[in-house]
């Protein structure tokens, strides 16, 4: 998996995420405490993120980290995104019906 790839996907999932709560990219940055030209790079898949800056981002869109980090997972393996609330069990399964193992191999996931 290119890393160029991995921070398209990121950046996509993050901006959809912000759209689907019909809020503006300078909001999210205001609440995420980052930079809204920086934001605009990210979700243009143009810039990658931390650790850190990603669990802000989580908490200017008001959900868990985690639930963006499944989302990531899930579209790095080729696994479509569940409604389902993510429990360790369920995520394992997803992880099993992955349709692209090497991906998820390769970034560490099998």
């Amino acid at each position: 998996m290119e890393s160029e790839q991995a921070k398209q996907i990121m950046g996509r999932i993050v901006a959809a995420l912000r759209e689907e709560r019909l809020m503006s990219r300078y909001a999210l940055a205001k609440r995420a405490g980052v930079d809204c030209s920086w934001l605009r790079r990210f979700e243009q898949g143009r810039s990658g993120v931390r650790v850190e800056t990603l669990i802000c981002i989580a908490q200017g869109l008001q959900m868990p980290a985690s639930r963006i980090v499944d989302l990531i997972e899930m579209a790095l393996c080729g696994t479509p995104a569940c409604p389902e609330s993510r429990t360790e069990p369920h995520a394992e399964r997803d992880r099993q019906q992955c349709g692209n193992p090497a991906a998820c191999k390769g970034a560490g996931l099998r």
